[in-house]
């Protein structure tokens, strides 16, 4: 029996996801098709997707992806103006991950074809047109520690004094006056 939830970083890279995920508790291993000797834990070095479907809902509580990002990233918009082609595999891994029954996140830059489930930005008015950030593709729900929701959820934990805290969908991006009219009622 592990003590610590195993998560799966796939498309790892260097594990800059990874750091977040041990930080927070978890076991970490890393896999890519290319080698990755600066990658801080566990790694395997094969094709990301043959892996998951090999060993993911066995082994593994949840799945991080990053697949490449170069086929929407502004950073490579001239290579690909002058042809260069980079595989299209987020709509494959949504797949992929869907079909495991795993909680599962998919990050990738701004431009790529996600849900904005969840945008990183460093504040909460990530669903705005004034924040781009990082998008994640995931099916987990986001909410605050001390709203109603968290307490229905986490019946096992002693419950906060009071519950603060709120739960906010944002299905698409408007501005942050809109965000903040329904946040107050």
């Amino acid at each position: 029996m592990r003590l610590r939830p195993r998560v799966l970083d796939i498309f790892c890279c260097e594990g800059g996801a990874a750091k977040g995920y041990a930080d927070a508790g978890f076991e970490v291993v890393g896999v890519d098709v290319k080698p990755q000797p600066r990658y801080p834990y566990r790694f395997v070095e094969c094709d990301a997707m043959e892996f998951v479907k090999l060993y993911g809902v066995d082994t593994f509580d949840a799945i991080h992806a990053s697949p490449p990002c170069q086929r929407y990233s502004t950073a490579s918009q001239s290579r690909r103006n002058a042809g260069h082609e980079y595989p299209a595999l987020l709509a494959p891994t949504r797949e992929l991950l869907q079909s495991t029954g795993l909680p599962w996140v998919i990050e990738n830059v701004p431009g790529a074809p996600m849900r904005a489930d969840f945008v990183m930005c460093g504040s909460y008015f990530a669903g705005t047109p004034e924040c781009d950030g990082e998008w994640f593709d995931t099916q987990l729900k986001f909410y605050g520690m001390s709203s109603d929701y968290a307490q229905e959820i986490h019946t096992e934990k002693k419950p906060y004094r009071a519950s603060e805290g709120i739960v906010t969908f944002v299905d698409e991006k408007r501005p942050v006056d809109e965000l903040l009219s329904e946040i107050k009622g």
